[in-house]
C-alpha cells in the first residue's frame, strides 16, 4: 500500500454465508432467524480505480440461536454500541485504521 502512492480505500462488507440448503451441516450456529450459516466481516484495501490491493481484516460471527424477535427501537438506543451484532462489522475497518499508512 505504501508503494502505491495515491488514495486508498477501506472498503467493509458484511456477507452472510447460508448453509440452509446443506441437510447434513449441524452446530455451525445461526446468521439470521432460522438460517444457518456464517457471517464473515471483511476490509479490503482498494484504489479509486477498483484495484484490489489486499485483504486487511476479515472474521466471522455466527449466532448460537436463532434471534426469535428483533430488539425494539428503544431497547436499540440504550444499549451500548460495543454490545450490538452491528458493531462486529466495523472491527476490520478500525484495524485497517491502524494499518494504513499516514498521509
Amino acid at each position: 500500500m505504501a508503494e502505491y502512492g495515491g488514495t486508498i480505500l477501506a472498503a467493509r462488507d458484511t456477507t452472510g454465508v447460508n448453509y440452509n440448503t446443506h441437510a447434513k451441516t449441524v452446530g455451525i450456529g445461526y446468521i439470521s432467524d432460522k438460517k444457518l450459516g456464517v457471517n464473515v466481516h471483511s476490509c479490503l484495501a482498494v484504489t479509486c480505480d477498483g484495484v484490489v490491493l489486499g485483504v486487511l481484516d476479515q472474521s466471522s460471527y455466527n449466532r448460537e440461536e436463532p434471534k426469535d424477535e428483533p430488539a425494539s427501537h428503544e431497547s436499540k438506543k440504550v444499549r451500548p454500541i460495543e454490545e450490538k451484532e452491528s458493531f462486529r462489522g466495523w472491527k476490520p475497518w478500525r484495524v485497517a485504521r491502524r494499518v494504513f499508512p499516514k498521509g
